[in-house]
């Protein structure tokens, strides 16, 4: 298993609309970035369906695509909390890495908490900032329970 920690940046690099929260978005592990370390996505909506997908994965094997471009993660369940991760572009598989699935989990608490704070510092208005707030914490509580499964 790979020593280095999946980390899900979330950078802002444009000012938020409600309607739309692109923001530099991508995956480190060590120094490999995927897509790459400029990358920008809707991250928000990214990050709600691949919480959405983890949290009720039913499967041992689940696909988690970013909403821009043809990039995507193949995750496949192995054993004892572990996970195969297969960064994809088309159906070209870039680079693999094995990592505990709590890994991801946090990775995704972290991501969620970047983006946050970058919603709760952005001029948008109150009522929807409250919503995108809501949302965001809720998926990290949702996120935490499921590590907390995990860890049992």
């Amino acid at each position: 298993m790979d020593n280095n920690p999946i980390k899900i940046v979330v950078k802002q690099d444009i000012p938020l609309t409600f309607e739309a929260i692109s923001t530099v978005f991508y995956i480190q592990i060590g120094d490999f970035c995927f897509p790459d370390s400029e990358w920008t996505d809707l991250s928000f909506s990214v990050l709600q369906m691949w919480t959405y997908k983890l949290v009720s994965a039913t499967s041992q094997s689940i696909d988690l695509y970013f909403l821009d471009g043809p990039f995507w993660l193949k995750i496949q369940q192995l054993r004892d909390g572990e996970i195969n991760l297969c960064f994809m572009h088309d159906d070209k598989m870039i680079r693999q890495e094995v990592s505990a699935l709590n890994r991801l989990y946090i990775a995704l608490i972290d991501a969620y908490d970047q983006l946050l704070s970058i919603v709760r510092n952005e001029h948008i208005e109150d009522k929807k900032k409250a919503g995108l707030s809501k949302d965001i914490t809720g998926s990290i509580s949702a996120l935490k329970a499921k590590l907390l499964t995990n860890d049992s």
